[in-house]
C-alpha cells in the first residue's frame, strides 16, 4: 500500500534526512541493527544484482528501453484468452513515474510495464490553428473489432504524433463517415 500510493513521495526525503530512524533497521535480521548508511549501501549492491541477473553483466546492455513497456489494458481483458483481443499492447516505451513521458508503472513489479498515463497528447500551434498535432494512446475507436481500435498504439509509445483536423473542410476530407444523433419527437 506504501508504495503504491503518494505517501512514499511525501516522506522519503524525511526519512533520508534523519540517521538515526527506526525504519533504517531491517527487521529481517532480528540480529542486527542497520544504519541508513548500511540500508543505502545494501540497496545499492540488490539493485546491482538484479541489474546484473535481468540484463546481464555488461552494463551497455543495461537500457531503460529494454525493461519498460506500456499495455493498454481493458476490463475485459483481465483474464485469457480475452486479453489478447481487447487489451492494447505491450510496446516499447519510454518513459516512466517521473517524467514528462508520465507513464506510470508499480515500483514493486519486475517488468516495468505501465498500465496508465496521459489520455492524449497535444501540440497546439496558436499561431496557425491549422498546424496542430495530437496522439490518443490507443486510437480513435473503443470498439474492439473495429479497425481504429489501437490503431495508434504504437505511434503513441514511439511519441510520434498525427496531424489533428480544426477546420470543418478539412475533417470534412478525412472523415470515413457520420454518425447524426437527432431527438425522438
Amino acid at each position: 500500500i506504501f508504495e503504491g500510493s503518494k505517501l512514499h513521495d511525501k516522506t522519503l526525503w524525511t526519512m533520508l534526512s534523519r540517521k538515526g530512524s527506526p525504519w533504517w533497521d531491517d527487521i529481517s535480521t532480528p540480529e542486527q541493527v542497520e544504519s541508513r548508511s548500511d540500508i543505502i549501501t545494501n540497496s545499492w549492491n540488490a539493485t546491482i544484482d538484479y541489474l546484473e541477473t535481468k540484463f546481464g553483466p555488461n552494463i551497455s546492455d543495461w537500457q531503460w528501453r529494454n525493461t519498460m513497456s506500456i499495455m493498454h489494458p481493458h476490463p475485459l481483458g483481465k483474464v485469457a484468452p480475452l486479453d489478447k483481443l481487447f487489451n492494447v499492447g505491450p510496446y516499447e516505451a519510454r518513459g516512466g513515474n517521473r517524467t514528462i513521458n508520465n507513464l506510470m508503472f508499480k515500483i514493486t513489479e519486475d517488468d516495468f510495464t505501465s498500465r496508465w498515463g496521459p489520455s492524449t497528447r497535444r501540440i497546439i500551434d496558436f499561431g496557425n490553428i491549422d498546424n496542430n498535432l495530437g496522439i490518443n494512446p490507443t486510437g480513435q475507436s473503443g470498439v474492439v473489432l473495429d479497425k481504429h481500435y489501437g490503431d495508434q498504439a504504437e505511434m503513441h509509445s514511439k511519441g510520434q504524433f498525427r496531424r489533428q483536423y480544426m477546420n470543418k473542410a478539412d475533417v470534412k476530407n478525412v472523415q470515413e463517415g457520420l454518425i447524426v444523433f437527432s431527438p425522438e419527437d
